[in-house]
């Protein structure tokens, strides 16, 4: 996940057991917990956007997120990945999870929602909409989802409707209104 603090662009990680380039199945990834890793990511959070318009409506419920402990990164990102779909599209998409509660991953979202070159400023959603340091970086585009919510709160889906068109998941096409 990518922010931009007081001092620039700020990249955030989960840590997982194994390193970065492990082969095998998503769903068996673990998280390694053995550093204070979501204490950090709040705290960069709470310092990013704690001056942005919609911060302190959210910002209970992603404190929630961050203190609860997932074994899988699979189910932590699912977990994020169903709250934010709920502050913008109300129910989230069962199909997307098992019977067992696991994520069945077919979509590639990795080059959509944070692309690969997102540090060059090309691809991604490029409209502006106002951000909390654009005063001192300009507008940074591809940034994370929460810079959204924060920034322009339930608004947030109408930009990313108009961005885009249209939000693809698996083989359905949903048209936004």
């Amino acid at each position: 996940m990518i922010l931009v603090s007081a001092n620039g662009p700020v990249q955030l990680t989960v840590p997982i057991l194994g390193g970065r380039n492990q082969k095998g199945r998503y769903a068996d990834i673990r998280i390694d917990h053995r550093s204070n890793w979501q204490k950090q990511h709040w705290g960069t959070i709470f310092s990013a956007y704690g001056n942005s318009p919609w911060f302190f409506q959210y910002a209970p419920e992603l404190e929630a997120i961050y203190t609860e402990r997932d074994e899988f990164l699979a189910n932590w990102n699912l977990r994020c990945f169903r709250w934010i779909w709920a502050k913008w599209f109300g129910t989230f998409p069962d199909p997307l999870v098992t019977e067992s509660g696991a994520l069945d991953v077919r979509v590639d979202l990795s080059n959509t929602l944070e692309p690969a070159n997102f540090q060059d400023g090309s691809g991604g959603l490029l409209k502006a909409y106002p951000q909390v340091f654009q005063d001192r970086f300009g507008f940074q585009p591809n940034l994370s989802v929460l810079d959204l919510l924060f920034c322009l709160g339930p608004q947030g889906a109408s930009y990313l409707a108009e961005s885009s068109g249209v939000l693809v998941l698996g083989d359905a096409q949903m048209p936004e209104n």
